[in-house]
Parts: structure tokens; sequence; C-alpha cells
């Protein structure tokens, strides 16, 4: 996977206006991950036995963890 990284075009002049765009560009780029994170888990559970969902419960993080 290769990741590529665009440099900003905001003047450094405006700090607040510039942190706002990053926080933008952070929550589209974290919902796009996270859409593809739950596509893959839905191809993917096919493939999972009984036994697996039950591990996944046992072992479950809650979600307010990762916000």
């Amino acid at each position: 996977m290769v990741f590529t990284q665009e440099q900003p075009k905001v003047q450094a002049a405006q700090p607040a206006e510039f942190i706002n765009q990053l926080q933008i560009e952070q929550k589209v780029l974290l919902n796009k991950i996270h859409q593809q994170g739950f596509e893959l888990g839905i191809r993917s559970t096919s493939k999972l036995s009984y036994k697996d969902f039950q591990h996944f419960e046992r072992v479950q993080i809650p979600s307010h963890c990762f916000r």
C-alpha cells in the first residue's frame, strides 16, 4: 500500500484556519479508513467459524477506547 503526502495549500499566516483544515482532513481520512475496514470485515466474516465469533465476544474492546 502506498501513501502519498500532499502539502496543504494554506498560508501559515492563518494558524486557526490551518488547524481547522487539518482537523477536517483528519475526519475525512478516518471516515474513509473506517469504511474500508467495515467493508473488509463484511467480506471476511463468511470465512470465520462460530468459535472465532465467540473469541471476538470475549476479547471485545469498548468502542469508546478508540475515540
